[in-house]
C-alpha cells in the first residue's frame, strides 16, 4: 500500500498509508485535511531513495526548467491556475510535474515545449516558436548555410 507524505502548516511531516482510491477521495490538488489542518503533499520526500528499472519514468518529476525562485512561487502558482493548470513547487522552487499528461498541459499553458518529447508528448501550440528560433539561428550562422 502506498505511503503518502505531507507537510503540516507548522512544517512538521506526516506520513499516511492508504490505498490510491482512499487518497483520491480524501485529497484535492495535492492537499489533504489531516487532524483539522490543511497539509500539502511532499512529493520530494516520497521520491527519496527510489530506484526504478531502466527505462521507467518516475512520477512525479521535479523540473528545474519550469522552476522559479522561492519568492516567485505564489505568483507562479496563481499564473498557472489562471491559465487552467494546477502546478505546485518544491520549497526550493522546482516545478512538480505529476504525470506525462500534466507535463504536456503545463508546457502548453505556460508557453514551454519539451525538447525530449516522445510520441504523444508534442506541444503543437508551441511548434511555431521552435521554427522561429531555428530560422533566427540559421540567419546568425554568418556564411555557414
Amino acid at each position: 500500500m502506498p505511503v503518502y507524505c505531507f507537510i503540516r502548516p507548522n512544517g512538521s511531516k506526516v506520513e499516511l498509508e492508504m490505498t490510491i482510491a482512499e487518497y483520491s477521495a480524501k485529497s484535492k490538488e495535492g492537499y489533504m485535511v489531516i487532524d483539522g489542518e490543511l497539509c500539502r503533499r511532499d512529493y520530494e520526500a516520497e521520491l527519496c531513495g527510489k530506484e526504478l528499472p531502466s527505462g521507467d519514468q518516475a512520477w512525479p518529476i521535479l523540473s528545474d526548467a519550469l522552476g522559479v525562485t522561492r519568492a516567485q512561487i505564489p505568483a507562479a502558482i496563481a499564473e498557472a491556475r489562471a491559465k487552467g493548470v494546477t502546478l505546485d513547487f518544491t520549497a526550493d522552487g522546482r516545478a512538480i510535474l505529476t504525470s506525462r499528461a500534466h507535463r504536456k498541459a503545463v508546457c502548453e499553458a505556460l508557453g514551454f515545449f519539451d525538447r525530449n518529447a516522445g510520441y504523444g508528448d508534442a506541444t503543437p501550440a508551441n511548434r511555431h516558436f521552435l521554427n522561429e528560433v531555428l530560422e533566427n539561428e540559421k540567419g546568425d550562422l554568418h556564411g555557414f548555410d
